[in-house]
Protein backbone atom coordinates (compact mmCIF):
# COMPACT_ATOMS: atom_id res chain seq x y z
CA UNK A 1 0.00 0.00 0.00
CA UNK A 2 3.19 2.41 -0.34
CA UNK A 3 1.65 4.37 -2.98
CA UNK A 4 -0.74 6.06 -0.34
CA UNK A 5 1.18 9.24 0.80
CA UNK A 6 2.24 8.86 4.69
CA UNK A 7 0.94 11.28 7.21
CA UNK A 8 1.56 11.96 10.77
CA UNK A 9 -0.96 10.87 13.21
CA UNK A 10 -0.75 14.65 15.06
CA UNK A 11 -2.16 15.91 11.03
CA UNK A 12 -5.39 13.42 11.54
CA UNK A 13 -6.17 12.59 15.29
CA UNK A 14 -5.88 14.11 18.93
CA UNK A 15 -4.91 12.17 21.41
CA UNK A 16 -7.48 14.14 24.08
CA UNK A 17 -6.68 12.91 28.27
CA UNK A 18 -8.90 10.90 29.73
CA UNK A 19 -10.75 12.35 33.21
CA UNK A 20 -10.27 11.14 36.43
CA UNK A 21 -12.82 8.94 38.07
CA UNK A 22 -12.25 7.17 41.25
CA UNK A 23 -14.19 4.13 42.11
CA UNK A 24 -16.12 5.67 45.27
CA UNK A 25 -17.26 8.72 42.60
CA UNK A 26 -18.63 6.07 40.32
CA UNK A 27 -22.54 5.64 39.92
CA UNK A 28 -24.59 2.48 39.05
CA UNK A 29 -25.48 2.60 35.40
CA UNK A 30 -24.07 0.88 32.06
CA UNK A 31 -21.63 3.39 30.59
CA UNK A 32 -17.93 1.56 30.87
CA UNK A 33 -15.11 3.21 32.05
CA UNK A 34 -11.94 2.23 30.39
CA UNK A 35 -9.03 2.45 32.18
CA UNK A 36 -5.52 2.06 29.99
CA UNK A 37 -6.14 -2.20 30.58
CA UNK A 38 -9.15 -2.39 29.37
CA UNK A 39 -12.75 -1.65 31.00
CA UNK A 40 -11.87 -0.69 35.00
CA UNK A 41 -15.73 -0.31 35.69
CA UNK A 42 -18.93 1.48 34.91
CA UNK A 43 -20.92 4.36 35.70
CA UNK A 44 -23.77 6.28 34.52
CA UNK A 45 -22.42 9.00 32.56
CA UNK A 46 -20.24 9.07 29.26
CA UNK A 47 -17.43 12.24 28.08
CA UNK A 48 -17.35 10.28 24.47
CA UNK A 49 -20.59 10.29 23.46
CA UNK A 50 -20.12 7.64 20.69
CA UNK A 51 -17.35 5.10 19.67
CA UNK A 52 -13.86 5.78 19.61
CA UNK A 53 -10.65 4.49 20.58
CA UNK A 54 -8.78 4.47 23.76
CA UNK A 55 -4.86 4.56 23.67
CA UNK A 56 -3.12 3.26 27.52
CA UNK A 57 -1.41 6.60 28.37
CA UNK A 58 0.18 5.08 32.03
CA UNK A 59 0.76 1.36 33.47
CA UNK A 60 -0.15 -0.35 29.97
CA UNK A 61 0.66 2.62 27.75
CA UNK A 62 0.43 2.28 24.10
CA UNK A 63 -2.40 -0.20 24.15
CA UNK A 64 -5.29 -0.07 22.10
CA UNK A 65 -8.84 -0.73 22.60
CA UNK A 66 -11.47 0.00 20.17
CA UNK A 67 -15.01 1.16 22.32
CA UNK A 68 -18.36 0.02 20.60
CA UNK A 69 -20.45 2.44 22.75
CA UNK A 70 -20.25 5.53 24.49
CA UNK A 71 -17.77 5.47 27.11
CA UNK A 72 -15.20 7.55 30.02
CA UNK A 73 -11.77 7.02 29.66
CA UNK A 74 -10.08 7.87 32.71
CA UNK A 75 -6.74 10.11 33.48
CA UNK A 76 -4.59 7.20 32.68
CA UNK A 77 -5.82 7.11 29.44
CA UNK A 78 -6.25 8.89 26.26
CA UNK A 79 -9.16 8.78 23.77
CA UNK A 80 -8.56 9.60 19.87
CA UNK A 81 -10.59 12.29 18.31
CA UNK A 82 -10.74 12.31 14.61
CA UNK A 83 -9.91 16.10 13.23
CA UNK A 84 -11.78 15.02 9.78
CA UNK A 85 -14.04 12.45 10.66
CA UNK A 86 -15.40 12.30 7.04
CA UNK A 87 -11.62 11.13 5.76
CA UNK A 88 -10.89 9.02 8.44
CA UNK A 89 -12.91 5.75 8.92
CA UNK A 90 -12.56 4.67 12.97
CA UNK A 91 -11.63 0.57 12.47
CA UNK A 92 -9.11 1.92 9.72
CA UNK A 93 -7.52 3.99 12.20
CA UNK A 94 -8.11 1.33 14.75
CA UNK A 95 -6.37 -1.21 12.83
CA UNK A 96 -3.15 1.10 12.26
CA UNK A 97 -3.02 2.13 15.37
CA UNK A 98 -2.23 -1.68 16.45
CA UNK A 99 -0.09 -1.89 13.65
CA UNK A 100 2.12 1.15 14.95
CA UNK A 101 2.44 -0.58 18.22
CA UNK A 102 2.48 2.83 20.34
CA UNK A 103 4.05 0.43 23.22
CA UNK A 104 6.97 0.81 22.19
CA UNK A 105 7.32 4.32 22.55
CA UNK A 106 6.77 3.80 26.42
CA UNK A 107 9.12 5.32 28.79
CA UNK A 108 10.58 3.45 31.25
CA UNK A 109 11.74 5.39 33.80
CA UNK A 110 9.25 5.22 36.87
CA UNK A 111 5.09 4.32 35.57
CA UNK A 112 5.65 3.39 32.26
CA UNK A 113 3.72 6.08 30.11
CA UNK A 114 3.73 7.45 26.73
CA UNK A 115 4.19 10.64 25.80
CA UNK A 116 1.55 12.01 23.34
CA UNK A 117 3.87 14.09 20.82
CA UNK A 118 5.91 10.96 20.50
CA UNK A 119 3.07 8.96 19.44
CA UNK A 120 1.49 12.30 17.29
CA UNK A 121 5.27 12.16 15.24
CA UNK A 122 4.53 8.33 14.26
CA UNK A 123 3.20 8.13 10.50
CA UNK A 124 0.43 6.25 9.18
CA UNK A 125 -0.51 5.41 5.34
CA UNK A 126 -3.85 7.52 4.41
CA UNK A 127 -5.95 6.28 1.59
CA UNK A 128 -9.20 7.32 0.69
CA UNK A 129 -11.88 6.95 2.78
CA UNK A 130 -13.75 3.85 0.52
CA UNK A 131 -10.16 2.49 0.19
CA UNK A 132 -10.08 2.53 3.86
CA UNK A 133 -13.34 0.39 4.20
CA UNK A 134 -12.34 -2.17 1.94
CA UNK A 135 -9.23 -2.61 3.95
CA UNK A 136 -10.78 -3.22 7.22
CA UNK A 137 -13.33 -5.40 5.06
CA UNK A 138 -10.20 -7.73 4.29
CA UNK A 139 -9.08 -6.79 8.04
CA UNK A 140 -12.07 -8.67 9.57
CA UNK A 141 -12.40 -11.23 7.28
CA UNK A 142 -8.92 -12.92 8.13
CA UNK A 143 -9.88 -12.14 12.04
CA UNK A 144 -13.03 -14.01 11.91
CA UNK A 145 -10.83 -16.79 10.52
CA UNK A 146 -8.90 -16.57 13.52
CA UNK A 147 -11.13 -16.43 15.95
CA UNK A 148 -12.77 -19.48 14.60
CA UNK A 149 -9.34 -21.24 14.64
CA UNK A 150 -9.23 -20.13 18.37
CA UNK A 151 -12.75 -21.20 19.09
CA UNK A 152 -12.27 -24.80 17.36
CA UNK A 153 -9.03 -25.03 19.61
CA UNK A 154 -11.02 -24.37 22.96
CA UNK A 155 -13.96 -26.87 21.54
CA UNK A 156 -11.49 -29.63 21.09
CA UNK A 157 -9.86 -29.30 24.44
CA UNK A 158 -12.89 -29.90 25.83
CA UNK A 159 -13.42 -33.11 24.27
CA UNK A 160 -10.54 -34.57 27.12
CA UNK A 161 -12.66 -33.91 30.30
CA UNK A 162 -15.84 -35.01 28.58
CA UNK A 163 -14.17 -38.10 27.17
CA UNK A 164 -13.25 -38.97 30.96
CA UNK A 165 -16.69 -38.46 32.87
CA UNK A 166 -18.25 -40.09 29.87
CA UNK A 167 -15.78 -43.37 30.49
CA UNK A 168 -15.15 -43.28 33.84
CA UNK A 169 -18.20 -41.11 35.31
CA UNK A 170 -17.87 -38.30 37.86
CA UNK A 171 -15.06 -38.71 40.17
CA UNK A 172 -17.01 -36.58 42.91
CA UNK A 173 -19.15 -39.16 42.89
CA UNK A 174 -17.86 -42.57 41.40
CA UNK A 175 -21.41 -43.78 39.86
CA UNK A 176 -19.07 -46.66 38.57
CA UNK A 177 -18.44 -47.69 41.86
CA UNK A 178 -14.83 -47.80 40.77
CA UNK A 179 -12.27 -49.24 43.56
CA UNK A 180 -10.31 -46.28 45.16
CA UNK A 181 -6.87 -46.82 46.52
CA UNK A 182 -4.34 -43.93 47.73
CA UNK A 183 -1.81 -43.02 44.56
CA UNK A 184 0.89 -43.59 46.42
CA UNK A 185 0.26 -47.69 45.78
CA UNK A 186 -0.07 -47.17 42.21
CA UNK A 187 3.86 -45.04 41.89
CA UNK A 188 6.83 -46.48 41.29
CA UNK A 189 8.70 -43.39 41.83
CA UNK A 190 7.59 -39.75 43.41
CA UNK A 191 10.59 -37.38 43.20
CA UNK A 192 11.63 -33.70 43.94
CA UNK A 193 12.82 -32.00 40.70
CA UNK A 194 16.14 -30.74 40.81
CA UNK A 195 17.17 -27.53 42.81
CA UNK A 196 20.26 -26.51 40.53
CA UNK A 197 20.01 -23.23 38.88
CA UNK A 198 18.55 -23.00 34.96
CA UNK A 199 20.04 -20.36 33.39
CA UNK A 200 19.20 -18.88 29.26
CA UNK A 201 22.44 -20.38 27.79
CA UNK A 202 21.38 -23.65 26.42
CA UNK A 203 23.82 -25.75 27.85
CA UNK A 204 22.46 -28.71 29.15
CA UNK A 205 19.09 -30.38 29.03
CA UNK A 206 16.43 -27.99 29.44
CA UNK A 207 14.36 -27.72 32.97
CA UNK A 208 11.05 -27.18 33.14
CA UNK A 209 9.45 -24.76 35.48
CA UNK A 210 6.26 -23.76 36.38
CA UNK A 211 5.29 -21.70 33.07
CA UNK A 212 5.82 -24.61 31.47
CA UNK A 213 2.67 -26.48 32.29
CA UNK A 214 -0.30 -24.57 31.74
CA UNK A 215 -3.69 -24.64 33.79
CA UNK A 216 -4.83 -27.22 31.23
CA UNK A 217 -1.99 -29.39 32.07
CA UNK A 218 -0.49 -29.16 28.71
CA UNK A 219 3.18 -28.48 28.07
CA UNK A 220 4.38 -25.20 26.79
CA UNK A 221 7.83 -25.02 25.74
CA UNK A 222 7.94 -21.95 23.94
CA UNK A 223 10.28 -20.34 27.05
CA UNK A 224 13.16 -22.61 28.02
CA UNK A 225 15.82 -22.32 30.68
CA UNK A 226 18.97 -24.73 30.37
CA UNK A 227 20.47 -26.47 33.53
CA UNK A 228 24.20 -27.01 32.83
CA UNK A 229 24.37 -30.38 35.43
CA UNK A 230 26.94 -33.70 35.81
CA UNK A 231 26.03 -36.26 34.02
CA UNK A 232 24.92 -38.75 36.63
CA UNK A 233 22.80 -35.13 38.27
CA UNK A 234 21.36 -34.93 35.00
CA UNK A 235 20.89 -38.97 34.73
CA UNK A 236 18.66 -39.19 37.66
CA UNK A 237 16.25 -35.62 37.22
CA UNK A 238 15.79 -36.66 33.12
CA UNK A 239 11.82 -37.23 32.26
CA UNK A 240 10.92 -39.98 30.54
CA UNK A 241 7.42 -40.53 28.67
CA UNK A 242 5.27 -41.09 30.74
CA UNK A 243 6.25 -38.97 33.97
CA UNK A 244 3.74 -36.59 35.44
CA UNK A 245 4.69 -32.98 36.65
CA UNK A 246 2.89 -32.08 39.42
CA UNK A 247 3.18 -28.57 40.19
CA UNK A 248 3.88 -28.92 43.97
CA UNK A 249 4.70 -24.93 45.30
CA UNK A 250 2.66 -21.79 43.36
CA UNK A 251 -0.10 -19.45 43.94
CA UNK A 252 -2.87 -21.20 45.99
CA UNK A 253 -4.79 -21.79 42.57
CA UNK A 254 -2.31 -23.05 40.47
CA UNK A 255 -0.33 -25.43 42.90
CA UNK A 256 -1.46 -29.11 41.31
CA UNK A 257 -1.43 -28.60 37.95
CA UNK A 258 -0.12 -31.52 36.47
CA UNK A 259 1.35 -31.91 32.64
CA UNK A 260 2.43 -35.75 31.31
CA UNK A 261 5.98 -35.55 29.69
CA UNK A 262 5.11 -36.86 25.82
CA UNK A 263 8.48 -35.37 24.39
CA UNK A 264 11.48 -36.92 22.64
CA UNK A 265 13.89 -34.08 23.71
CA UNK A 266 16.09 -34.74 26.80
CA UNK A 267 14.84 -32.53 29.76
CA UNK A 268 14.62 -32.79 33.31
CA UNK A 269 12.06 -31.19 36.06
CA UNK A 270 13.06 -27.98 38.51
CA UNK A 271 12.20 -28.62 42.34
CA UNK A 272 8.93 -26.55 41.99
CA UNK A 273 7.33 -30.35 40.56
CA UNK A 274 6.88 -33.45 42.29
CA UNK A 275 7.92 -35.79 38.95
CA UNK A 276 5.10 -39.18 39.55
CA UNK A 277 6.17 -42.63 37.76
CA UNK A 278 3.26 -44.87 37.67
CA UNK A 279 3.07 -48.94 38.06
CA UNK A 280 1.93 -49.29 34.24
CA UNK A 281 0.34 -52.52 35.15
CA UNK A 282 -2.17 -50.52 36.94
CA UNK A 283 -2.34 -47.31 35.93
CA UNK A 284 -2.09 -45.32 32.90
CA UNK A 285 -0.12 -42.07 32.73
CA UNK A 286 -2.74 -40.75 30.78
CA UNK A 287 -5.58 -41.52 32.79
CA UNK A 288 -3.83 -40.16 36.09
CA UNK A 289 -2.92 -37.52 34.58
CA UNK A 290 -6.67 -36.42 33.58
CA UNK A 291 -7.98 -37.33 36.50
CA UNK A 292 -5.81 -34.58 38.22
CA UNK A 293 -7.16 -32.26 35.48
CA UNK A 294 -10.58 -32.99 36.39
CA UNK A 295 -12.63 -30.00 38.31
CA UNK A 296 -13.58 -32.33 41.28
CA UNK A 297 -9.55 -33.02 41.67
CA UNK A 298 -8.42 -29.04 41.34
CA UNK A 299 -11.03 -28.33 44.14
CA UNK A 300 -9.74 -31.03 46.35
CA UNK A 301 -6.11 -29.78 45.36
CA UNK A 302 -7.33 -25.91 46.55
CA UNK A 303 -8.59 -27.03 49.69
CA UNK A 304 -5.33 -29.13 50.32
CA UNK A 305 -3.02 -26.53 49.58
CA UNK A 306 -1.08 -24.87 52.76
CA UNK A 307 0.15 -21.27 52.88
CA UNK A 308 -0.57 -17.77 51.16
CA UNK A 309 -2.29 -17.28 48.39
CA UNK A 310 0.47 -15.69 47.06
CA UNK A 311 3.08 -19.10 47.88
CA UNK A 312 1.42 -22.18 48.79
CA UNK A 313 2.47 -26.03 48.71
CA UNK A 314 1.17 -29.89 48.07
CA UNK A 315 4.51 -31.95 49.47
CA UNK A 316 4.67 -35.33 48.78
CA UNK A 317 3.85 -37.04 51.56
CA UNK A 318 0.15 -35.22 50.91
CA UNK A 319 0.20 -36.08 47.40
CA UNK A 320 0.90 -39.55 48.01
CA UNK A 321 -2.31 -39.79 50.39
CA UNK A 322 -5.09 -38.49 47.82
CA UNK A 323 -7.04 -41.58 46.72
CA UNK A 324 -7.81 -41.93 43.11
CA UNK A 325 -10.75 -44.10 41.39
CA UNK A 326 -8.81 -47.28 39.35
CA UNK A 327 -10.54 -48.26 36.24
CA UNK A 328 -10.11 -51.62 34.35
CA UNK A 329 -6.46 -50.92 32.55
CA UNK A 330 -7.40 -51.77 29.24
CA UNK A 331 -10.54 -49.20 29.57
CA UNK A 332 -7.53 -47.03 30.68
CA UNK A 333 -5.95 -48.11 27.62
CA UNK A 334 -8.54 -47.49 25.03
CA UNK A 335 -8.81 -43.83 26.97
CA UNK A 336 -5.80 -42.93 26.17
CA UNK A 337 -5.75 -44.01 22.72
CA UNK A 338 -8.91 -41.83 22.95
CA UNK A 339 -7.08 -38.81 24.17
CA UNK A 340 -4.58 -39.24 21.62
CA UNK A 341 -6.98 -38.76 18.55
CA UNK A 342 -8.43 -35.69 20.24
CA UNK A 343 -4.73 -34.22 20.89
CA UNK A 344 -4.23 -34.53 16.95
CA UNK A 345 -6.69 -32.73 16.49
CA UNK A 346 -5.75 -30.24 19.26
CA UNK A 347 -2.43 -29.99 17.00
CA UNK A 348 -4.29 -29.60 13.29
CA UNK A 349 -6.72 -26.76 14.33
CA UNK A 350 -3.04 -24.73 16.17
CA UNK A 351 -1.42 -25.70 12.83
CA UNK A 352 -4.16 -23.78 11.36
CA UNK A 353 -5.04 -21.19 13.95
CA UNK A 354 -0.50 -20.41 13.29
CA UNK A 355 -1.73 -19.94 9.75
CA UNK A 356 -4.56 -17.65 10.25
CA UNK A 357 -2.37 -15.74 12.82
CA UNK A 358 0.09 -15.27 9.56
CA UNK A 359 -1.95 -14.77 7.24
CA UNK A 360 -3.60 -11.78 9.17
CA UNK A 361 -0.13 -10.04 10.06
CA UNK A 362 1.25 -10.36 6.39
CA UNK A 363 -2.01 -9.06 5.32
CA UNK A 364 -1.80 -5.98 8.43
CA UNK A 365 2.01 -5.52 6.80
CA UNK A 366 1.02 -5.13 3.34
CA UNK A 367 -1.81 -2.61 4.26
CA UNK A 368 -0.22 -0.60 6.72
CA UNK A 369 4.01 -0.26 5.77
Amino acid sequence: MSRWPRVPLGEIIELAYGKSLPARLRRSGSIPVYGANGIAGYHDQAIVPEPTIIVGRKGSAGEIQLTEVSSFPIDTTYYVVRREPATLDLQFLYSALLHLNLARLRTSTGVPGLNREDAYRETVPLPPLAEQRRIVEILNHANRIRRLRREAIAKARELIPALFIQMFGDPARNPKNLPVVPLGELLDACDYGTSRKATSDPVGPPMLRMGNVTTAGDLDLTDLKYANLPAGVAEKYSLCAGDLLFNRTNSKDLVGKTGIWDREIRAVAASYFIRLRVSNERVSPCYVWAFFNTKYMKYRLYGTARGAIGQANINARELKAFSIPVPPIALQHEFADRVRDIQSLVFRHEQQAAGADTLHTSLASRCFQ
